[in-house]
């Protein structure tokens, strides 16, 4: 399984590359609200402790646009 925050954050990299720098600042922005309301993956959960562990799926969709 895939950590969806490394994704998402290499997905954003990528398209502030190739000129997309207002998408890729949406994606950071609904990552940091999601990692804010500490609504994460077990991969982030075991760093922060503390938190709403989510499944990925349901990650991603707390961090759809």
């Amino acid at each position: 399984m895939a950590n969806p925050t490394a994704i998402l954050l290499c997905a954003s990299n990528m398209l502030e590359h190739i000129g997309l720098k207002q998408h890729a600042d949406a994606i950071r922005n609904a990552v940091k609200a999601t990692i804010s309301a500490r609504k994460v993956t077990i991969y982030t959960e075991t760093e922060m402790g503390d938190c709403l562990c989510q499944s990925t799926s349901a990650f991603l969709d707390l961090t759809s646009l």
